[in-house]
C-alpha cells in the first residue's frame, strides 16, 4: 500500500493518540540494515494512470514465462496445480468514483467486503451486488485493514500512526503506536503503519514504512516489519526493508510474505508455532515494484502492481497478470460466500475503481 503524495499534507499534520498500551519486548529475528537512509521512490503503480481498454470487464492479455511457456501451461511437474486465472478472466468494474482506494478485507460473517478511501479519509462497506455505505469518516487515513478471529476490525491509521482495533461501530481502541527499542534500534513512535493480516491465533503482523510522514516528524531511524502477540507484545520481525508494503500469511500460516518496493521483490518469512519469525530471504524479485497481496488456498500469491494482479506459484514462478481496464492495483482480497471471487483496489489519475473477478481456487479474505 502506497503514500498518496495528494494527501501527503493531511498526513504533516500528525495526529496524535491517546490512551496508548505500553508494548514491551525486544525485536524478534531479522537482520540489522537501516532502511532510513534510502531515498523515498516513485509510489509503486505512479506509471499506470492510464486507461488500458476501452472495457470495463474484459482484462488483458497474460504474462509469458521466461521460458515462453504461457501461464495456461504452466504447473506442477506432477500436473497437480491447478492454474488459479481462468483461461478468459472477466474482470467487472463494481463501482468507480473514488479518490485512492486501498485495505480491501471480507468479512464472511455478514457478507460485506470493507475497503478505504485515504484521501477521503474514510473507510467504506460494501455489501453486493451494489451496495455501498461509508462505515467511518473520519478513519485517521486509514490504509490497510485486517480481521482478527473474535471478528475485530484491524486497521492501520496512516494520520493516526497507530494500529488500531474496534469492534463493530464502536470507536476505534489503540494496538500499538511505538516501537519500545531494542535488537540495536532506539524507541520511538511508528512512522506509518500500512498493511497488517492477522494470524488464527490473534497475531498481528504488519508493516511500518515512512510514506506519508516527513524526515522530521520520524522518530525511529529504520523502516520495519512488525509482530503484535495476543498479549499485546510488539515484536520485531525486521527492519533490513527500505520499503516494505504488503503482508500475507501462507494458507498453513507458517510462511509470512511481504512486498519490498525498492528494490522490487517479494520477501519470505518463516513462521514458528508461537507466531515469532526467522530470518527473511527474497522469495522471488517482481518485474514491477508491488503493493498490497493476497494468497490463495493453493498458496499461490496475488501481488498488485502497475500492469495489474501477479499470480505467483507457491515455488516462485509466474502464473501470469490479471490485467484491469483502468489504473494500477493496489490492493486485493478473497470475498463472496464461496471465497472465488477476487477484489481489487485500482488507482489512477486521481480516480479510484473498485473491481472483481472470478477465479479457480479460492482465497483467504
Amino acid at each position: 500500500m502506497r503514500h498518496v503524495s495528494a494527501w501527503a499534507l493531511v498526513l504533516l499534520l500528525g495526529c496524535g493518540s491517546s490512551g496508548r498500551k505500553q508494548p514491551t519486548g525486544d525485536g524478534g529475528a531479522g537482520t540489522d540494515v537501516d532502511g532510513s537512509t534510502n531515498p523515498m521512490p516513485d509510489r509503486p503503480g505512479s506509471d499506470s494512470a492510464t486507461d488500458r481498454s476501452s472495457s470495463s470487464d474484459v482484462a488483458g492479455d497474460r504474462n509469458t514465462a521466461s521460458d515462453g511457456t504461457t501461464a495456461t501451461d504452466m504447473g506442477r511437474a506432477d500436473g497437480s496445480t491447478m492454474n488459479p486465472i481462468p483461461a478468459n478472466p472477466v474482470v467487472e468494474e463494481v463501482r468507480a468514483g473514488f479518490t485512492f482506494v486501498e485495505g480491501p478485507v471480507w468479512f464472511a460473517s455478514t457478507g460485506e467486503l470493507f475497503f478505504t478511501d485515504i484521501p477521503q479519509n474514510t473507510i467504506w462497506r460494501h455489501t453486493p451486488p451494489s451496495t455501498f455505505e461509508v462505515f467511518r469518516m473520519p478513519s485517521a487515513n486509514t490504509n490497510g485493514l485486517a480481521i482478527a478471529p473474535d471478528g475485530a476490525l484491524i486497521a492501520c491509521e496512516h494520520s493516526g500512526r497507530r494500529v488500531s482495533r474496534s469492534m463493530g461501530t464502536a470507536a476505534p481502541t489503540l494496538v500499538v503506536d511505538r516501537w519500545p527499542g531494542g535488537g540495536g534500534t532506539t524507541a520511538g513512535r511508528l512512522n506509518s503503519p500500512n498493511d497488517a493480516i492477522v494470524r488464527r491465533d490473534g497475531t498481528i503482523y504488519f508493516t511500518d514504512p515512512d510514506y506519508g510522514v516527513s524526515m522530521a516528524m520520524r522518530e525511529l531511524t529504520f523502516t520495519g516489519v512488525f509482530r503484535v502477540d495476543p498479549a499485546g507484545q510488539i515484536f520485531l520481525v525486521s527492519r533490513d526493508l527500505a520499503r516494505p508494503n504488503g503482508i500475507a500469511l501462507s494458507p498453513d500460516e507458517r510462511i509470512l510474505y511481504v512486498t519490498n518496493t525498492t528494490p522490487a521483490q517479494l520477501r519470505a518469512f518463516p513462521v514458528n508455532a508461537d507466531g515469532s519469525t526467522g530470518a527473511g530471504t527474497v522469495f522471488t524479485p517482481l518485474a514491477r515494484p508491488a503493493d498490497g497481496i493476497a494468497v490463495d488456498d493453493a498458496g499461490n500469491i496475488y501481488a498488485t502492481t502497475s500492469m495489474g494482479v501477479e499470480v505467483i506459484r507457491p515455488d516462485g514462478q509466474a502464473w501470469g497478470t490479471i490485467r484491469l481496464p483502468r489504473g494500477g492495483a493496489t490492493n486485493c482480497t478473497f470475498g463472496d460466500p464461496d471465497r472465488r471471487t477476487l477484489y481489487v483496489m485500482a488507482n489512477g489519475n486521481g480516480m479510484g475503481w473498485v473491481y472483481r473477478v472470478r477465479l479457480n481456487i479460492p482465497g483467504k479474505p
